[in-house]
């Protein structure tokens, strides 16, 4: 297991796989040091601010579950990997559209101060 200090990032043709087009594009944004805004309009800047946080607890969450240990019981292999990304992509969207995590509102905060 690799306890590295880093995220990796995540594979553009994975989030495709799993219905991310969204977050593909905004990690494509990111690794090119493009701007995450298309327009500097509220909207824009409340959906960047979201899909940023989103992509972010869904990193949290891919990492949190490679901690837990692998009994070999309930190995489903290749499926369960899928469905687990699923899962996390699902539960990554829901938790950064909440106020009680507050991610979303504080990038959107910043994005608004220097836009």
């Amino acid at each position: 297991m690799d306890s590295g200090a880093y995220v990796t990032p995540i594979e553009p043709s994975r989030l495709l796989q799993f219905g991310m087009p969204r977050l593909t594009k905004l990690q494509a944004a990111l690794d090119r040091g493009q701007p995450v805004l298309a327009s500097d309009d509220e909207q824009s800047r409340v959906q960047a601010a979201r899909d940023l946080a989103s992509l972010f607890i869904y990193q949290l969450l891919k990492e949190m579950r490679k901690t837990i240990p692998k009994s070999g019981l309930f190995d489903g292999g290749r499926a369960q990997e899928i469905y687990e990304q699923m899962i996390d992509e699902r539960l990554a969207d829901m938790i950064a559209g909440t106020p009680q995590l507050g991610l979303a509102k504080l990038i959107e905060n910043e994005l608004a101060r220097i836009g």
